[in-house]
């Protein structure tokens, strides 16, 4: 349960400090955030092996490791809209 807890206040976290429309504190470059992602999904897919849960449950942490790995490979890295001049203030 602990790394999944973790998992998730990580995505949270660094989606809080990225560049993009949904951030708030917009620290991290959009690139940054992707990279996390590949590593978070490659962490998740290891994860059962290893903390030795794999015989209790592991399908959760290889499915949402493929998903991050997806998401971070498919993610356009950026922008593609134009920012305003409130954005730029």
């Amino acid at each position: 349960m602990a790394v999944s807890i973790g998992a998730g206040v990580m995505i949270l976290l660094s989606s809080l400090i990225t560049k993009y429309e949904g951030g708030v504190f917009r620290i991290m470059p959009m690139s940054v955030h992707l990279n996390l992602d590949i590593v978070l999904g490659i962490f998740l897919l290891a994860s059962p092996w290893l903390f030795s849960f794999r015989d209790k449950v592991h399908w959760p942490h290889l499915i949402f490791g493929i998903l991050a790995i997806i998401s971070g490979f498919l993610t356009v890295r950026k922008s593609t809209k134009q920012p305003s001049a409130v954005e730029n203030i």
